[in-house]
C-alpha cells in the first residue's frame, strides 16, 4: 500500500509543520510522482533532497540537460549542488541551514 509521506509522519504524531534536514527518495520508477507530492502537498520543509535521477548529466552543457525532476526542483526553489551516477543532491536555496555556502553555489543552475 502506498501512503503519502505526510500521512506516515502523521501516524507517528507529526501533525504540525516542521523542518526535515534530509530526505532521500529512491522509489524505483515513481521518483517524479513522489518528488511532486513532497514539493506540492507536504506541510513540512525539506532542506536537502537526494533523489535518484539518472537522467541528469553534469557536463559542459549543464544545466541545459535537465530531467523532469531537475526542472521541478528548480521551480520549487532548490539548487542542485551535487551529482552521483544515480542521484542528484539538491538544497533549498533560501534555507537558513546553508547561509555558510557562497551565494554562487546556491544559484549554480538557476
Amino acid at each position: 500500500m502506498q501512503k503519502p509521506l505526510d500521512e506516515i509522519l502523521s501516524n507517528f504524531g507529526y501533525n504540525e509543520p516542521f523542518d526535515i534536514p534530509l530526505l532521500s527518495i529512491d522509489v524505483e520508477g515513481s521518483d517524479l510522482r513522489v518528488v511532486r507530492q513532497v514539493l506540492e502537498k507536504s506541510i513540512h520543509t525539506y532542506h536537502v533532497l537526494i533523489i535518484e535521477d539518472k537522467l541528469v548529466n553534469i557536463d559542459p552543457s549543464f544545466p541545459n540537460q535537465a530531467s523532469s525532476i531537475n526542472a521541478l526542483m528548480h521551480r520549487a526553489g532548490y539548487c542542485m549542488i551535487g551529482k552521483t551516477p544515480l542521484n542528484s543532491i539538491y538544497i533549498l536555496r533560501n534555507s537558513a541551514m546553508f547561509t555558510w555556502l557562497p551565494a554562487s553555489m546556491r544559484y549554480l543552475s538557476t
